[in-house]
């Protein structure tokens, strides 16, 4: 019993999918521009630089005070923005 070709590079059934169709673009889909592959590239290793600054805040026990007003940062901030600095007021420009 044939249950299709084992895709090598992921190793799953391609049951009735013709080899040249597989991993290719079908009608809608959008590749990544190298322009756009870059920016994302770009984006992802900034919140990376992001985190790894908050896990030595942590470290320091300094997480989740704004830098700004040096008050704590709430903590449904925190859970939204896990990397945050500033409280939402610090951040809006409204902190004394």
């Amino acid at each position: 019993m044939n249950h299709g070709r084992k895709d090598k590079i992921f190793g799953c059934r391609t049951r009735g999918v013709p080899r040249h169709n597989i991993g290719k673009a079908g009608k809608g889909e959008k590749r990544l521009s190298k322009e756009e592959a870059g920016r994302l590239a770009q984006r992802q290793m900034k919140f990376i630089q992001n985190l790894q600054a908050a896990l030595i805040r942590i470290e320091n026990k300094t997480y989740g005070i704004c830098r700004e007003t040096g008050k704590l940062i709430p903590k449904e901030r925190l859970r939204a923005v896990p990397h945050a600095t500033l409280s939402i007021e610090a951040k809006q420009g409204g902190a004394k």
